[in-house]
């Protein structure tokens, strides 16, 4: 294995460590004249950032772009790329480049673990977060009250933030891959959570409510200014309908549907 091989296996290590997501590029087929030959690797970052190389000039630009895409659907790809002016059939991608030859190069996200932010730290967000965390998700747990947002509680959660909902939620992170989860232990909480977080672009928001109290929720968030589509992201009444009662039924039905829709893309 070359040095060059192994200094990239060594930053995927790291990614994996820090939770960072990248994309890995590899050259698995060339014919021809190419500016790098099989097995020729390079990491692409959400940013558009990159670390090593197959090539330089348009081919490495349009292989950065779809691994940014790649990034943002979870899903792994093998691209053709013909590296000459002739025309090229629907399953090859015209480069415009003289070359003359052709890769094949293969994209795959670096596996990373969502995470999931609970906001909530009660009976119901307890039994979710240990569900949650052993079917692959991190767990943040927010929380105003320090002796439920404990290690004692959540002794696998990821991150414990402990504060006023609305001031925790006024600075949080969220990114297109991760799910929110609204179990406060009151409704104007809930009501809260939610004008913060619609804001966000995530993967999944739930909300812990009956029909009724989402019929409220809806028509307090319509008149705020949130649009229809907006509102119509939210998960309400939370979880998959499996007619649960207990807190660790209830969080049953929310990690069955978070791993739902981790896995929907995946599936087509």
């Amino acid at each position: 294995m070359s040095s060059y091989t192994k200094n990239i296996y060594l930053e995927i290590a790291g990614l994996i460590n820090k939770n960072t997501p990248a994309a890995l590029a590899v050259i698995v087929s060339a014919k021809g004249s190419t500016p790098r030959h099989i097995g020729a690797k390079m990491l692409v970052f959400a940013d558009g950032g990159i670390i090593g190389t197959i090539g330089g000039a348009i081919l490495e630009k349009m292989v950065i772009d779809a691994a940014k895409e790649i990034l943002r659907s979870g899903l792994a790809k093998k691209l053709t790329f013909q590296l000459h002016e002739h025309e090229s059939p629907p399953e090859k991608i015209p480069t415009g480049m003289l070359c003359g030859g052709e890769v094949e190069v293969f994209i795959e996200p670096i596996a990373i673990q969502p995470i999931v932010h609970i906001i909530g730290a009660g009976h119901v967000a307890k039994p979710t977060a240990e569900l949650a965390a052993k079917c692959g998700f991190r767990t943040f747990i927010y929380d105003a009250r320090p002796e439920m947002a404990s290690k004692e509680r959540f002794p696998a959660a990821d991150k414990l933030l402990v504060g006023e909902i609305a001031a925790l939620l006024k600075d949080i992170e969220i990114t297109a891959n991760d799910f929110i989860v609204i179990v406060s232990p009151d409704h104007p909480t809930d009501f809260t959570a939610l004008t913060h977080l619609l804001k966000k672009d995530c993967r999944y928001l739930g909300v812990i409510c009956s029909k009724k109290k989402w019929k409220t929720f809806r028509r307090e968030l319509s008149d705020l200014g949130f649009a229809a589509e907006q509102i119509d992201r939210v998960h309400a009444p939370i979880g998959l309908d499996i007619a649960s009662e207990t807190p660790e039924e209830i969080a049953v039905s929310i990690v069955a549907e978070l791993i739902k829709v981790r896995n929907l893309e995946k599936s087509h």
